[in-house]
């Protein structure tokens, strides 16, 4: 049984999906996942060929001119999930992600919980995932 993992970024603003700008945000994310998180290697190891499901809570910046509310979910989890990814491709460009999910394989995510919080304060903007193994209910 894979234990839950948690990736946590802050003091950073969840960007959506943009086509032409989908590349560089995925590189700056990539990057900041990086840099704020130092397990995974050991997240990478855990997660290889299982099947997943992730609890995702992003934290937006509530910076009074309103557009954190009008953020769509489906938006802000295509670019994450894209650099959960361990290879990726835009517009025939193909770069890394980090790795926790096997090659381009996301059909090994089964469960997504997804929800959106408003801060206050920019520290506490960014987003954490939970990560844990997928269990059907069917026998």
């Amino acid at each position: 049984m894979l234990p839950i993992y948690k990736l946590t970024v802050k003091n950073y603003t969840p960007k959506t999906s943009h086509s032409q700008k989908d590349t560089p945000r995925k590189a700056e994310l990539r990057e900041i996942i990086k840099q704020q998180n130092n397990s995974i290697e050991e997240i990478k190891r855990g997660c290889r060929g299982k099947n997943l499901s992730l609890d995702i809570t992003f934290k937006l910046y509530d910076s009074n001119d309103g557009t954190a509310y009008k953020t769509d979910l489906d938006n802000l989890l295509k670019i994450l999930l894209d650099v959960l990814k361990e290879k990726n491709s835009d517009n025939s460009i193909t770069y890394d992600g980090i790795g926790i999910i096997q090659d381009d394989h996301d059909y090994l995510i089964h469960e997504i919980k997804c929800k959106k919080e408003i801060v206050h304060e920019m520290p506490e903007a960014g987003f954490t995932i939970k990560i844990s193994e997928f269990h059907s209910n069917k026998t």
